[in-house]
């Protein structure tokens, strides 16, 4: 049979044998829909971002991927088996992109066979910003209330700044970190405190550790009270001396802690006139010794000194140093 013979027998009901071909390739294809199944599997979307870009766009955080073989393959294939990424490496210049989905597949899964993939969406649109870092400054977050009669001094944090990474229009907006809250509350000390830096935005990360120390400076708070018409006692008055000038009184300010100055009582200090050096009749000055607790300080004193007349005691005169009030 020679060539022309060949074509002849080719070409003789060539639309019969068109159209069975046809037909049997539908079949074929419909046997094959027939033995074999989807399966649609939700699965992570993460981008890759190790070059000069960041995504500064939201975008879906899981895409379907339809799987279609059959029940048998299909048993094996899970979300685990499949990852999907957006890669970003390659783009250089900030904008807006339509970025490709890629599929990743685990080896079992490739040597299935049938096997169809679909993925929805097959792009997504991102808006990318330049990659850049700054360093900036922490600020202590402080809560709560002193307790009465303290008053806070100086908040200091270590470090003082932090380094930040991220888009750039992020990070140029960031004037400060703020730490996790410290509370005041039932502190009467000065304290340190270990915390954590609070998160940003998910577009800004702090390099190396977010964690700081914060020292807070607590001091009683100071208060002044008046005190008046407080009497002046004579002590040490030698047994030869009777002092004829009536004991006069004074009145002067107390400035400490706020909680010991209000819990102060005519009781808990004295002013005294040491009348050790009176030995014999006549006139003195004396100075007056103002005796209160150490942990105050007085001022404003009306007098610091008084004026007073001895004179000798006679034999059956009392003895003077009975009504003293030492201190």
């Amino acid at each position: 049979m020679n060539i022309k013979q060949l074509f002849e027998k080719a070409t003789n009901q060539w639309l019969v044998k068109v159209l069975c071909f046809v037909v049997a390739l539908l079949l074929y294809f419909f046997f094959q829909l027939q033995q074999t199944e989807k399966k649609v599997i939700p699965v992570n979307l993460t981008v890759v971002s190790d070059g000069l870009m960041l995504p500064v766009s939201s975008y879906p955080k899981h895409i379907k991927v339809s799987v279609r073989s059959t029940p048998q393959n299909l048993v094996q294939v899970n979300e685990g088996s499949i990852t999907a990424i957006l890669n970003i490496n390659h783009y250089t210049v900030p904008g807006v992109y339509d970025v490709p989905v890629s599929i990743d597949l685990v080896p079992e899964v490739l040597l299935l066979d049938p096997l169809e993939i679909q993925v929805e969406p097959d792009s997504v649109s991102l808006t990318l910003d330049e990659k850049t870092f700054a360093y900036v400054p922490v600020t202590p977050s402080l809560s709560g209330v002193l307790p009465r009669g303290y008053e806070l001094g100086t908040v200091n944090v270590s470090p003082t700044s932090l380094k930040v990474s991220g888009a750039q229009s992020m990070v140029s907006q960031i004037r400060s970190l703020l730490t996790d809250e410290v509370s005041l509350d039932n502190h009467t000390v000065s304290f340190e405190k270990t915390v954590n830096i609070e998160k940003v935005t998910s577009l800004v990360s702090v390099t190396g550790s977010p964690i700081v120390r914060v020292s807070v400076e607590i001091n009683p708070l100071k208060t002044t009270r008046e005190f008046t018409d407080v009497p002046v006692y004579y002590s040490y008055v030698p047994k030869n001396i009777v002092i004829q000038t009536p004991a006069p009184t004074v009145s002067y300010k107390v400035s400490g802690p706020q909680l010991v100055v209000e819990a102060l009582n005519i009781g808990d200090f004295t002013v005294q006139a040491d009348c050790s050096r009176v030995t014999h009749p006549g006139e003195y000055e004396l100075p007056l010794l103002y005796m209160l607790p150490s942990t105050v300080t007085v001022s404003d004193k009306s007098d610091v000194s008084i004026t007073i007349t001895a004179e000798a005691a006679a034999a059956d005169e009392p003895d003077q140093t009975k009504v003293t009030k030492e201190p």
